[in-house]
Parts: structure tokens; sequence; C-alpha cells
């Protein structure tokens, strides 16, 4: 009979269930930046285009990096919470927790964007005498 051989840890990873997560997090991502930076200035509830046009690529490239972490980092921490013990958990545990947060910062820069916008047009338009 042959030596059982313990399984490695990318053998309990599920690539699949990784990028499912991945795509959850790209059509919410996708939603907030349409709505950010499409819908909110067409509609002139927010005056954007001077200063957030140059900011479109750079918070695509942060959605796209941001939705991978989230789904990579979520399958890693489930991975290590049902397979691993004690002392290897609580690094990977750091490690998926700090990603996540990286992830949800890049999936949520268009947000940030739209709120220093109202933050910086309001403090503006509040210093003005009637």
């Amino acid at each position: 009979m042959p030596p059982i051989r313990e399984k490695t840890f990318l053998e309990f990873y599920d690539f699949t269930q990784a990028w499912q997560q991945t795509f959850t997090a790209l059509k919410g991502w996708i939603i907030v930046e349409a709505i950010c930076f499409g819908l909110l200035p067409a509609l002139k509830l927010i005056d954007t285009r001077v200063r957030m046009d140059g900011w479109f690529i750079p918070s695509i490239i942060a959605g796209l990096v941001g939705a991978g972490l989230l789904g990579l980092s979520s399958e890693l921490l489930r991975v290590v919470e049902d397979r691993l013990s004690g002392t290897q958990k609580k690094p990977l545990i750091l490690l998926g927790r700090i990603a996540s947060l990286v992830g949800i910062a890049g999936v949520g820069l268009p947000l940030f964007l739209v709120g220093a916008e109202v933050w910086m047009y309001f403090t503006v338009n509040s210093k003005k005498p009637l």
C-alpha cells in the first residue's frame, strides 16, 4: 500500500470559486464606477469633469486589482479557516485580511473620489458670502 501523502495548500484552493468571487466583486465595482463617473455627472448632481477625468484610468486599474484581491483573499481565508491549524493559520489570516482591505479600497475608490468632490464643493461654496 503506497504511503498517504498530505495535500498541499494549493490542492485545497478552489480557483473556480475564487474566480466566481472575483467576478462578483467586479460586478459591484462596475456598478459603482458607472454611477460615480457616468450617471452622477450626467445628471449634473456633481460637477466632476474637470477634476475627476484624471482619476478615471487609475480608478479602473484600482478596481480591477481590488476585485481580484477580494476574490483571491476570500478563498484564501476560507481554505485557511477550514484546513490549517494553529501556528500556520495566523500569518495567512493576516495576509488574507490585509489583501481584502486593499481590495475593498480599490473597489471603493470611485466612492471616495465622489465623496471628496462633494466635500470640496460644499467647503468652497460655504465660504462664499451671501
